[in-house]
């Protein structure tokens, strides 16, 4: 696999599921590293949450390929749901990251 599930009790042990990867240097994506983020859910009693929650997670290709193989940034997620109540409370699946006119950031 491109990517493997995290080992329970990660936020990402059930699956991983669509894949968005970019090149970290669009003027040299033949050589330089990806970014891949992707979504999974969340385990019920993950994060303290009853209900399985939608997550992002990323990884890191260093092979200058889009098809990696890659490595998790972290165990946790970068993006996830907000608390009950809120207009995110279910999580965060799908994702657009684009490159920003100036320069690396969030």
């Amino acid at each position: 696999p491109i990517l493997e599930v995290g080992d329970p009790p990660e936020f990402d042990s059930q699956f991983v599921s669509w894949p968005r990867a970019i090149p970290i240097s669009p003027s040299n994506p033949s050589t330089g590293d990806w970014l891949m983020t992707y979504h999974s859910l969340m385990p019920s009693g993950y994060d303290g949450v009853k209900a399985p929650r939608w997550a992002v997670g990323s990884a890191i290709s260093k092979s200058g390929s889009p098809l990696g193989p890659y490595e998790k940034l972290s165990s946790e997620p970068i993006l996830k749901g907000g608390p009950s109540g809120s207009w995110d409370s279910s999580g965060i699946g799908t994702r657009h990251v684009v490159h920003s006119p100036s320069g690396p950031g969030l």
